[in-house]
């Protein structure tokens, strides 16, 4: 009797805890603090009840069909409106190539430096699963292809999913590579259409997307039940080991978010020849924001006005950051590289060069184009485990520690997004004093 009395504490302090826990998060009521009470509850359940797992179980996986339905609309929603919203006419168009050119670079080394993280730390460590990612996924291994087709046939599918045969036939096996293609291909076509002829269609995109949004939006609110739902399983079924190896990714991310402003954020306002100090207190605010609501909408108010006090043109800020907004997710780009790759190794899988390319690739499209979503990384994690034919469960295990992860991220977003309105407007003036320059000569 004497022995279960620590027990019995122990139980009683992690109760007390939860208890004022939940009055905190019922009065503070923003997501962030809701979603770590929902880990909270996750822990709690899996550690004292353990025979509610395949109920956990059930409820995670209504989440997980919620947010896959939506997925595929959201995706061609989201790329058509990003590519027929934007007004690159005339004078715009030279800055809207270098602004695109730009963000291709910056958030392929963000992608890369993403990989050669996790990679690292593998190789420093590998860890010790123990199969866990494969019971969680219902017992299926993890592959990023069919078993019985080489690397060759892999890439060789995806080449040709590029463009699918039927829109419907795509949809329905959930061909979101080639959906994504038709989408930019279609927004494209739209832009060549008469004024007149392309705005009615194009309203009708914009409420469609805003619906989904919307939509996505509701969706998220039952994102607590399924962490908590998700967490409780997890540790009912693996363990605290596997939270463990969670606090270990997470880790790596915020090393990777250090190692990117070092080798790729410092190094191109440098190059820019931007004054550092004055661009590290531009973006202070805007980046302390973003951390601490892990909210880019709320950090941009503050990040235009920075920009344009440290000496931005109106008009490049008007026209980087909304682009940025959707193709310049340098957080987000460096989370699903190492997110991919983890959930890769973790099933044990090999992993050939060939494949890690293929991968790289997919990320490269897929990472566009969804900013304004809450929680747009586990959408963009699910469309490209979904490309990749990976299986979606094991998503759930970072979903735990998606709060911790997004503060860096959106902060990565914002200062990258800061950046490129710096480096932008400086080729801008560039130009700009080089056509006046030629002129007076030619006078």
């Amino acid at each position: 009797m004497t022995t279960q009395y620590p027990h019995l504490l122990w139980l009683l302090l992690r109760l007390v805890v939860l208890g004022g826990w939940t009055l905190w998060a019922v009065r503070h009521r923003s997501q962030t603090v809701i979603m770590l009470w929902a880990i909270a509850v996750g822990v709690e359940i899996g550690l004292d009840l353990p025979r509610l797992a395949p109920l956990m179980h059930v409820l995670s996986d209504l989440f997980l069909r919620l947010m896959r339905v939506i997925v595929a609309p959201l995706v061609i929603g989201s790329l058509l409106t990003s590519i027929t919203s934007q007004r690159d006419a005339g004078g715009l168009r030279r800055i809207g190539i270098k602004t695109f050119i730009y963000f291709e670079v910056v958030t392929t080394l963000a992608l890369l430096i993403g990989f050669a993280a996790m990679d690292l730390s593998w190789r420093v460590k590998p860890p010790h699963t123990d199969g866990a990612v494969t019971s969680r996924a219902t017992g299926q291994q993890m592959l990023l292809a069919p078993s019985n087709k080489d690397d060759a046939s892999s890439l060789h599918r995806v080449l040709t999913e590029l463009v699918p045969d039927n829109v419907i036939k795509a949809l329905y096996e959930d061909n979101l590579l080639g959906l994504a293609v038709l989408s930019i291909l279609f927004g494209a076509a739209l832009r060549h259409l008469p004024s007149e002829k392309r705005t009615h269609v194009v309203n009708v995109l914009e409420t469609f997307t805003e619906t989904i949004h919307t939509l996505t939006r509701i969706v998220m609110t039952t994102a607590p039940l399924g962490v908590a739902a998700s967490i409780a399983y997890t540790i009912a079924t693996s363990g605290m080991a596997l939270v463990m190896e969670l606090a270990r990714v997470l880790t790596v991310l915020y090393l990777g978010a250090m190692a990117f402003i070092v080798f790729v954020l410092i190094p191109v306002v440098l190059l820019a020849h931007l004054p550092l100090r004055r661009f590290l207190n531009a973006v202070a605010e805007p980046a302390s924001i973003a951390f601490s609501t892990t909210s880019s909408a709320a950090a941009l108010p503050t990040a235009i006005q920075s920009m344009e006090a440290f000496g931005a043109q109106t008009t490049v800020v008007s026209f980087v950051f909304p682009l940025g907004y959707s193709f310049n997710l340098a957080g987000t780009s460096l989370y699903l590289s190492m997110a991919l790759l983890y959930l890769a190794r973790a099933s044990g899988h090999p992993l050939t060069f060939r494949i890690q390319i293929e991968m790289l690739l997919v990320l490269m499209l897929t990472s566009k184009g969804v900013a304004a979503v809450p929680r747009s990384a586990l959408i963009v994690l699910l469309t490209t485990v979904s490309i990749l034919r990976m299986p979606e469960a094991p998503l759930f295990m970072l979903l735990s520690i998606d709060p911790f992860a997004d503060m860096v991220r959106t902060m990565l977003n914002v200062t990258g997004n800061c950046l490129a309105v710096a480096v932008i407007d400086t080729w801008s003036k560039k130009r700009d004093h080089k056509t006046i320059d030629t002129s007076v000569a030619v006078t």
